[in-house]
């Protein structure tokens, strides 16, 4: 067995890096929290995350800009504690069966009657539910999604 952690040990050294994170007492398991009501890793739904954010941002994804395995060097299986967990299903965005007139690339329209079948908590907490809302609408609709239901979200709080 000692080989088997040897190796493994190796190739994420060579296959892998690290990042250190910072934040607020709190934030840690808020974040831990939701990613296990999504069935998820914390990693996993740190990466998640990020990938959306840079979807948005740059039109790529982490799998956009990451290197292929090599040949030769396979992944070394992975253990349960590493694994996600199996979530729920979310369900899936609501959206009109009637299509509307402004649709780009086959996505729903964003009007106030798509924006109210929405749960703003579930979009700000959820991320499966994240990626069904872009699917539905788009990366560019979700971004102007998650900033309205922050600003919400604050308006509540105050």
């Amino acid at each position: 067995m000692a080989g088997s952690t040897d190796y493994k040990n190796k190739w994420q050294a060579e296959n892998r890096e690290r990042i250190n994170m910072v934040v607020p007492k709190g934030y840690k398991e808020k974040i831990k929290t939701v990613a296990q009501k999504t069935g998820e890793s914390v990693n996993g739904y740190i990466k998640k995350a990020v990938d959306m954010r840079m979807q948005r941002d740059t039109g790529n994804t982490l799998a956009d800009a990451t290197p292929q395995q090599p040949q030769g060097k396979p992944a070394p299986p992975e253990s349960e504690s590493t694994k996600g967990k199996a979530g729920q299903e979310t369900p899936p965005v609501s959206v009109p069966s009637t299509p509307e007139p402004v649709r780009k690339r086959g996505h729903a329209p964003l009007t106030k009657e798509n924006i109210a079948k929405i749960n703003l908590h579930q979009l700000l907490t959820d991320i499966r539910y994240q990626f069904d809302v872009r699917d539905a609408f788009g990366a560019d609709a979700l971004g102007e999604l998650l900033k309205y239901a922050r600003e919400q979200n604050t308006q509540h709080t105050e």
